[in-house]
């Protein structure tokens, strides 16, 4: 057992084990788990100690956790031997596997409390319904993650998941994602480009239900994703880009993406998403998507020295003869950023572009004198002082 092994959850299902002595197979069964729990607490609290022990110290600890592990996973098999339907042992003795690494053996435990439930719809009282929806949403959600950590087995993951995608969305959104990545690494990039679409949909309803910092990356890496596959087809394909038609849905997955933000109210933090959207809308010729773009990414940039919004927008201005207008923003980047030696050169050959060379030449004397001494500009600082003697 290392450091990085998941800390399980079990308190929920801990507590609501309650001992009725030791008569029938269930209260045999209980009286197991709940040993078994007890155990697994002093070894998670051994195991938050490793973090401040010595090299020697953690040697020791790493033992006791290894014996821990043991009793408790013997103690859980026999709980679970007791009472083969006690479903709640089921459940922690899965978790437990889960959690302490073996995905593989936790599946089927997992499987096999599955197999105890009911099909839904789900019968009876409201209490009684909602437990049974709560077990089936629970195992499946298990069974999903337990799949994601074994290679290639993403499409597994993905079964699972659908079945509970209306109550967890953002499980499903993760792993079509992770499914999109595994395939298109296949370099099955149709199948890859079919899962991260579905990946950029579904983010929309899980980040009504959850505005999480997991679910807002998950957001933007999947447009992302969908783009770069859309880029690994066109070169797998002998094509130096993607083609009309597929710049036209790379586009869409980030207005898609912009959109699920927007509507979880969480369009303050669009700039990433905005961010490659200008340069993707700008890169296939929708320029005035790109000028949008852009202009929002600029609006809500809170942070002076984060340079790149101004500096794509000022760039694109001046690529598409709009000289004048990228000055005004290139200037705002070197006010904001005195000593950032590439926001002189950018601003200087604006300068130069809309026939202002004589103020262009200052800017570009201060750029060598910064480029010189930053080993990113230094070379082209270099051939700027020769070509210009200053």
């Amino acid at each position: 057992m290392t450091k990085k092994h998941t800390i399980l959850l079990l308190g929920l299902i801990f507590a609501e084990i309650v001992l009725f002595g030791c008569g029938s197979p269930r209260e045999r069964s209980n009286d197991k788990m709940k040993a078994a729990l007890l155990e697994y607490r002093d070894y998670q609290e051994k195991q938050a100690m490793l973090a401040m022990a010595t090299p020697e110290q953690a040697k020791k600890i790493e033992a006791e956790l290894e014996i821990l592990q043991t009793k408790a996973l013997k103690m859980m098999q026999e709980a679970v031997k007791e009472d083969p339907t006690n479903i709640d042992a089921i459940n922690n003795y899965g978790l437990f596997l889960q959690g302490t690494g073996y995905p593989n053996e936790a599946i089927p435990v997992f499987l096999q409390g599955l197999s105890m439930l009911p099909k839904p719809p789900f019968q009876g009282e409201k209490p009684v319904r909602d437990s049974l929806q709560n077990l089936y949403v629970g195992f499946h959600n298990y069974i999903a993650n337990c799949y994601m950590m074994l290679p290639g087995k993403a499409d597994s993951a993905l079964y699972y998941a659908e079945l509970i995608k209306d109550e967890f969305p953002s499980l499903y959104a993760k792993i079509a994602r992770q499914a999109g990545i595994q395939l298109q690494a296949q370099k099955k990039f149709d199948e890859a480009i079919k899962y991260f679409e579905a990946s950029v949909d579904a983010y929309l309803p899980a980040l009504l239900r959850n505005r999480n910092d997991e679910n807002i990356e998950g957001n933007e890496k999947s447009a992302y994703n969908l783009e770069q596959a859309y880029r690994a087809r066109a070169k797998a394909q002998g094509k130096a880009k993607p083609s009309k038609e597929d710049y036209a849905k790379i586009i869409a997955g980030y207005e898609k993406a912009i959109a699920s933000m927007e509507k979880a109210g969480l369009g303050a933090r669009n700039l990433p998403n905005y961010m490659r959207y200008a340069d993707v809308a700008a890169e296939a010729g929708e320029l005035k998507k790109a000028d949008e773009a852009y202009r929002k990414a600029v609006e809500l940039n809170t942070n002076p020295r984060n340079v790149a919004p101004r500096t794509n927008y000022g760039l694109f201005l001046k690529d598409n003869r709009r000289a004048r207008e990228a000055i005004e923003v290139l200037k705002k980047v070197v006010e904001d950023n005195p000593d950032y030696a590439l926001g002189y050169y950018n601003l200087a050959t604006a300068m130069i572009d809309a026939g202002r060379k004589a103020e262009a030449m200052p800017l570009l004397k201060k750029y060598v004198e910064l480029g010189l001494k930053d080993p990113t500009e230094k070379k082209n600082a270099e051939i700027i002082k020769k070509e210009f003697k200053l």
